[in-house]
């Protein structure tokens, strides 16, 4: 019967739609772009609600640096408290969720990056004392 075939043809792509790969993650970060010494940054993943109750992964593209966070919702910050130099760099997502014992990993996600920026000190009007010296 032409209705029976339709909903089977509907099951089975609801079925494949659901279990495929997921997108590729939406990657921000707060302050965008420079972030000053000794303060914290924030970046956000998230991904389209399709593929609920996974685990993203925030990785910088060099170095060991790995962070991860388990969701129920299609969104996760991570906090990088008080950064100093080696903070600095560019950082990715990826998402993984497990369906009936299977696997699904996304592609990585576009790249942000972290700029770590000392503020300058404004010496004209005060004197700074060390030791012996004074500097003006």
């Amino acid at each position: 019967q032409p209705g029976i075939l339709g909903s089977c043809i509907c099951i089975i792509l609801t079925l494949w739609y659901l279990f495929s790969e997921p997108s590729k993650p939406r990657i921000s970060m707060n302050p965008a772009g420079e972030v000053t010494w000794g303060h914290n940054a924030e970046i956000t993943c998230s991904i389209s609600t399709q593929h609920l109750h996974g685990t993203f992964i925030l990785r910088k593209t060099s170095g060991s640096f790995r962070q991860t966070q388990t969701c129920s919702n299609n969104s996760a910050t991570f906090i990088i408290p008080e950064v100093n130099f080696d903070n600095g760099g560019s950082y990715q997502c990826q998402y993984q969720t497990q369906v009936s014992s299977r696997d699904f990993s996304s592609p990585l996600s576009d790249s942000v990056r972290l700029s770590v920026t000392v503020k300058e000190l404004n010496l004209s009007s005060k004197a700074v004392y060390h030791s012996n010296f004074v500097l003006f």
